[in-house]
């Protein structure tokens, strides 16, 4: 997948989170995943990510829960293996309350 076929998942399935063209997209749990999934076969790593609750009128409030990776690191897989490592880890862990809509923005190296 190249990163314009990732981008064009993201404006099918995310939702922006500001009104600013090119702006961040929030994706659902399951959705971020898939996102990794897409991206496993390239060079883009993951350098963190945010996690949101949807509010009915729209609104985004920061649950002040993120994660990133090191860029810096000594381990035998490539950066953009070991993030999306990363990030499927905590996206995969996150405990999302059952009253309200989770979504989790993620920070792309491209």
């Amino acid at each position: 997948m190249s990163y314009v076929e990732y981008e064009q998942f993201l404006k099918d399935c995310g939702t922006p989170r500001t009104d600013a063209e090119n702006g961040e997209v929030a994706l659902k749990k399951s959705d971020a995943i898939k996102s990794l999934i897409l991206l496993s076969d390239t060079d883009i790593g993951v350098l963190g990510g945010d996690v949101y609750e949807l509010e009915s009128d729209g609104y985004f409030r920061p649950t002040y829960n993120n994660w990133y990776c090191d860029k810096n690191t000594d381990r035998k897989v490539t950066f953009s293996e070991e993030s999306r490592k990363v990030a499927y880890e905590y996206l995969s862990n996150y405990r999302e309350k059952i009253d309200s809509i989770t979504m989790y923005v993620l920070v792309i190296d491209a």
